[in-house]
């Protein structure tokens, strides 16, 4: 992205150079007009390769900026891609770790004749209240998170800006992958 960045820069930077030294040459040729008459034409027809330049790295710079959008738009394809197979990955282990606690308290039910259910116990310190988290809630979190992210990027790619207060991912903050793009304030 970087490359493709600098490369829109460069022709960006060549077109306002070329626009600039056309414009120098179209207001400094009064003079040499006046001596030379003649030279009326040779000049025009400076000014106007100056100002052709400027019109082909115009083009070219569109066309990189087009390319550029393309790569952003597939970087945040390939981010939704990989924020889906991490929810599936993670969505597989809490069901894994669901199932495990599952059997250890019905064999505590079993072996013990009462329901067991887990505590949520509180402490304060220094640093304020906090609680322990079960391991069962914190995947459950992992998969939550990689789905708004991956819903999140597609609002991004589908509407081309951060979603509003009634739509849907509005609270979920961007990743880094995401935040690169809006930073960027590449358009979609």
């Amino acid at each position: 992205m970087s490359k493709a960045t600098a490369t829109v820069e460069e022709w960006e930077a060549k077109a306002e150079r070329a626009r600039a030294e056309s414009a120098e040459l179209d207001q400094t040729s009064g003079a040499a007009i006046l001596d030379d008459p003649s030279a009326a034409e040779r000049i025009t027809v400076k000014v106007q390769a100056k100002e052709r330049e400027a019109r082909a790295y115009d083009a070219a710079a569109v066309e990189a900026r087009q390319r550029l959008v393309d790569v952003y738009r597939k970087h945040l394809e390939d981010e939704a891609a990989n924020l889906d197979k991490a929810a599936v990955q993670a969505q597989r282990e809490a069901d894994k770790h669901a199932g495990r606690v599952r059997a250890l308290v019905d064999q505590l039910r079993d072996l013990d004749g009462v329901e067991y259910a887990p505590v949520e116990e509180w402490h304060e310190g220094p640093q304020g209240r906090w609680r322990d988290v079960p391991k069962s809630e914190d995947l459950g979190d992992k998969v939550e998170a990689a789905k708004n992210h991956a819903g999140l990027i597609r609002f991004y790619l589908e509407h081309g800006k951060r979603p509003g207060p009634l739509d849907e991912f509005y609270a979920v903050e961007p990743n880094e992958a995401l935040s690169e793009v809006i930073a960027a304030g590449v358009q979609l």
